[in-house]
């Protein structure tokens, strides 16, 4: 089933794929594959990091799947799931890393965030210590991850209102001062979830090109690139293009 999201960017959609493959050896990240290998044209690998209970699988299920369950238990190490999404007549397989957040994963975890073309940073708006953990976060993109890796800070949780205790606006200036963009989220209600991707994925198409020295199959968007969006909440689609 093919789910077509609200992008700005014309020619993006998204397919979750059924049933997750590893890529074929030496298949390096954005890298082109042979079509015999399969039917798509570049591999993106995103890792999920944040503290133990934000909801980065029930995030990572509803983006693959499309399916939500309150029974997950916490991750132990490390898993994947794999959808793939359509930029412009480009297919894009996305393979999306589930992290454990506890502390004693963070040997394990910290080995995947070289290759990784795009970190999604997530906090639970119900739980001010996970949104202050977010700096922790951050200064481990810095010392594991590749330079110039795509990051993304999402606040999940968006539709437990009522026990909120982080606000927009602080999710908002943190984001502004790390130069990324947010968004708020629900795994539960999939509030925001399509649109993850659909902002992330052209940054991550055209990153590819313009390293690799080649020319942008995308449409340009004056500005797009250049000015990251300071926020997408529950209640506003666009929040950041104010």
């Amino acid at each position: 089933m093919t789910h077509e999201g609200n992008s700005s960017w014309p020619g993006l959609r998204a397919t979750p794929s059924a049933s997750p493959a590893v890529p074929p050896p030496g298949a390096a990240p954005g890298s082109p594959v042979s079509a015999m290998a399969k039917a798509y044209d570049h591999l993106f690998k995103l890792l999920l990091i944040g503290d133990s209970g934000v909801g980065k699988t029930c995030l990572i299920i509803r983006f693959a799947e499309d399916s939500f369950n309150n029974t997950y238990i916490s991750t132990i190490g490390i898993d994947f799931k794999i959808r793939t999404v359509d930029v412009e007549g480009k297919k894009i397989k996305l393979q999306v890393w589930d992290t454990a957040g506890q502390e004693r994963f963070k040997t394990i975890t910290t080995a995947y965030y070289r290759g990784a073309m795009g970190i999604i940073l997530v906090y639970d708006i119900t739980d001010e210590k996970s949104f202050e953990n977010i700096q922790n976060w951050m200064k481990s993109i810095k010392e594991n991850a590749s330079a110039g890796v795509e990051r993304l800070l999402l606040g999940n949780k968006c539709d437990m209102e009522a026990k909120r205790k982080v606000q927009k606006e602080q999710a908002i200036k943190l984001a502004r001062e790390h130069g990324i963009r947010f968004f708020e989220t629900s795994a539960k209600s999939s509030t925001n979830v399509d649109e993850v991707s659909h902002s992330l994925c052209p940054h991550l198409l055209l990153g590819h090109y313009w390293s690799a020295g080649l020319s942008s199959p995308l449409t340009p968007f004056p500005g797009r690139l250049s000015v990251p969006w300071p926020g997408t909440s529950c209640s506003s689609q666009e929040a950041g293009d104010r």
